[in-house]
């Protein structure tokens, strides 16, 4: 039983980050991005490409990174 839950938690953590990209990295200029992360459209679309980056340089660090046996 505990397995189940903890893999449902782990999805659940997944599926938040890959929201987080989405909206980070093809989403950041849309009112959703916008009302999620404070910014008014031109601040959005003058730190376009800076959103771009982080949403991709975060997502390859979480993939990359080894699961550690504890």
């Amino acid at each position: 039983m505990l397995v189940v839950i903890a893999l449902v938690l782990a999805a659940l953590a997944a599926a938040l980050h890959v929201y987080i990209w989405w909206l980070e990295s093809m989403a950041w200029t849309t009112p959703a991005a916008r009302k999620v992360f404070g910014t008014t459209p031109e601040e959005a679309e003058a730190t376009k490409f800076l959103a771009f980056n982080q949403g991709y340089y975060l997502s390859l660090i979480h993939i990359s990174e080894p699961t550690r046996p504890y």
